[in-house]
C-alpha cells in the first residue's frame, strides 16, 4: 500500500528547509572567515605558513560541510517529488469521491483489486492508504 499521507509530510519536508538553510549559513561563516584570514595575511598579520595551515583547515570543513549540504539538498528533492505525487495522487482522490465515479485510468491509479461476492457484496483494496475510509465517512457507505 502506498501511504500518501507519509509521502506528502509537510513537517519532514520543512526540518529539512530549515537543516539546509542552517548549512548553507554555516558554509557563507566559514568563507567570510578565510576572507578575513587572507585579508591578516595581506595585511602582513600573518606569515604564508600560518596563512596556508589555517586556509586548509577551513578548507577541509568546507568540504565536509557542502558534501553534507549536497547529500540533503538531494533527500530534500526526493521528499518534495514525493510530496507532489502524492498531492497529484490524494487530488485524483478527492476527485472520485467528489464525482463518485472512477474512470479507467483512475481505477488503475487507485485499485489493486476488486473482490465481488454473492449478494452483491463488493470489497476494494485500495492503492491509496484510507481511500475507502475516506468515502465511508462522507457518504455513510463503505464501497
Amino acid at each position: 500500500m502506498h501511504n500518501i499521507d507519509r509521502l506528502g509530510d509537510v513537517t519532514e519536508l520543512s526540518a529539512k528547509a530549515e537543516q539546509l538553510a542552517e548549512y548553507e549559513k554555516k558554509i557563507a561563516e566559514r568563507h567570510d572567515i578565510k576572507c578575513s584570514l587572507y585579508e591578516r595575511y595581506v595585511l602582513g598579520e600573518l606569515d604564508a605558513k600560518a596563512y596556508k595551515s589555517e586556509s586548509a583547515v577551513f578548507d577541509t570543513e568546507l568540504k565536509r560541510l557542502n558534501r553534507a549540504l549536497n547529500a540533503l539538498k538531494k533527500e530534500t528533492a526526493v521528499l518534495s517529488d514525493a510530496k507532489s505525487s502524492g498531492d497529484e495522487l490524494r487530488s485524483l482522490a478527492d476527485a472520485a469521491i467528489a464525482t463518485n465515479k472512477l474512470s479507467r485510468p483512475l481505477v488503475e491509479l487507485l485499485i489493486n483489486k476488486v473482490h465481488i461476492y454473492p449478494g452483491h457484496r463488493i470489497e476494494i483494496e485500495w492503492l491509496v492508504d484510507d481511500f475507502g475510509k475516506i468515502k465511508e465517512k462522507e457518504t455513510g457507505i463503505y464501497v
